[in-house]
């Protein structure tokens, strides 16, 4: 046996890698596995969390919205103007009938979302007439530094200003400008404070 194994040395260190390599297989299996209940438990509750606010703000009044949370009741009127425009045969005419504070919360939900990577990703994922109307909100509820950061990435990613380049420096410096302006901001409180004020917009 002894002699064998001298003999046939290569083949203990195979055995050997082969173990280590079905180990590894399996612990990456089981990694994976797990990353994808992850993933679909987090679907899942964000498809529960969507469905309960849209239910629950469906109907407005002042008093709903001075009670609840605030990114809920955000949430709930951004996602039901959502569920509104994806019934309608055109989208784009329909978001144009929309008014003016329609058009902005609507605006800002994307805005949120997309920016929590940096600001330069909703612009990158977004256009007119999305960009307009979140530029006529930020100008009026933002602070005036990251209103500042955003008509300057605004003016950088608009295809007809030819005046303003798209510097990936410049869109860096103003990324982390516009994430410093809003750290202390609370924007759920101030857009549901809009949405008050303009309460029959979306009634």
């Amino acid at each position: 046996m002894a002699e064998a194994l001298r003999q046939y040395w290569y083949l203990g260190i195979a055995l050997i890698a082969a173990v280590i390599l079905t180990l590894w297989v399996i612990k990456k299996a089981a990694q994976a596995s797990s990353r994808a209940h992850a993933e679909r438990e987090a679907q899942m509750k964000k498809l529960e969390y969507e469905s309960g606010v849209l239910k629950e703000f469906s109907e407005l009044s002042e008093e709903k919205l001075r009670n609840a949370d605030s990114k809920r009741a955000f949430d709930g009127v951004a996602m039901n103007i959502q569920r509104y425009l994806e019934k309608q045969s055109n989208m784009n005419a329909a978001f144009s009938a929309l008014s003016d504070s329609q058009k902005q919360i609507y605006a800002l939900y994307y805005l949120i979302d997309d920016s929590k990577k940096g600001l330069s990703e909703f612009f990158k994922c977004n256009s007119a007439p999305l960009t307009p109307a979140a530029r006529e909100a930020v100008d009026s509820l933002f602070p005036a530094d990251a209103a500042k950061a955003f008509d300057s990435e605004y003016r950088a990613y608009d295809p007809d200003d030819e005046d303003t380049s798209l510097i990936p420096a410049e869109i860096e410096k103003n990324d982390a400008k516009y994430a410093e302006a809003m750290q202390d901001f609370d924007f759920y409180k101030t857009a549901v404070g809009m949405i008050v004020e303009n309460l029959k917009d979306f009634c």
